[in-house]
């Protein structure tokens, strides 16, 4: 089910919509396969509707993606208020780290991913009705191909 739902309209051959920021983001997606295999690793994240289209809800990606960035400042703060024990000390580090903030299961879906690929769901996130955070540490970590059509994209939202 979930190959399925990676497989976007190849769009390779098509210049990038104008005005549509949800039809910007799917045209990302039918050029880049490997974008399209991360969103679908979030749980609800890519649906098809009653006409059997791919639709991506770019407003839970933003929702993912922020929520995760909060995570990840509660936990510096947690550790600055609560340094952790030595990880040799195996008991009392593993109730350190009980005691931190939870992350829902949407954001240790995303925590697991490499920098390019938490980069590359930010940048598709930038499409989301919702203002997403996308720097320019981010795009460092894109490659060249995804980095250029989000810029061909993004300047005709």
């Amino acid at each position: 089910m979930a190959d399925d739902l990676t497989r976007w309209p190849d769009t390779t051959a098509t210049e990038p919509p104008s005005g549509a920021p949800s039809a910007s983001a799917a045209w990302l997606l039918g050029r880049h396969p490997h974008l399209a295999g991360l969103v679908v690793q979030v749980p609800d994240m890519v649906s098809r509707d009653a006409e059997g289209r791919l639709s991506l809800d770019l407003t839970m990606l933003a929702v993912v993606v922020t929520t995760y960035d909060h995570h990840r400042a509660s936990w510096a703060a947690y550790e600055l208020q609560e340094p952790a024990p030595s990880r040799d000390a195996d008991q009392a580090y593993a109730a350190w780290a009980a005691s931190g903030p939870a992350a829902p299961p949407s954001v240790r879906v995303i925590g697991g991913l490499a920098a390019e690929e938490l980069s590359a769901l930010r940048l598709l996130g930038t499409f989301s009705p919702f203002q997403m955070l996308f720097g320019v540490e981010e795009a460092r970590h894109l490659r060249g191909p995804l980095l250029a059509d989000w810029c061909r994209a993004i300047q005709l939202v």
